[in-house]
């Protein structure tokens, strides 16, 4: 059973926080990442502590990122995901009426 999720910073070797749910560990990504690109994630590992102490990597660097942005496309209308995905397909396929 988990204890807590932990966000670390492999690179400067620094806990970035502990968090209670996956999704409140995931919000901290996808800020970093909306604030800072790819450089701002680089680096982070998402961990499941247990409560033998043992800990196991969920996730990191840009996969983390594709987790946190994946689990937020997941929550919205499947029309605004095609939207975000494929905006190509959206200015060439649908047009607004006058």
């Amino acid at each position: 059973m988990a204890v807590s999720l932990e966000l670390m910073d492999v690179d400067a070797g620094n806990l970035v926080g502990s968090y209670a749910t996956i999704e409140e560990a995931l919000e901290i990504v996808r800020n970093a990442y909306s604030r800072h690109g790819e450089p701002g994630v680089q680096g982070l590992v998402l961990l499941l502590i247990r409560e033998d102490g043992s800990q196991k990597e969920i996730s990191s660097d840009l996969d983390l990122v594709r987790l946190a942005v994946g689990r937020q496309l997941m929550a919205r209308p499947s029309w605004l995901i095609v939207a975000i995905s494929m905006p190509w397909f959206v200015a060439t396929h649908l047009t607004l009426s006058s």
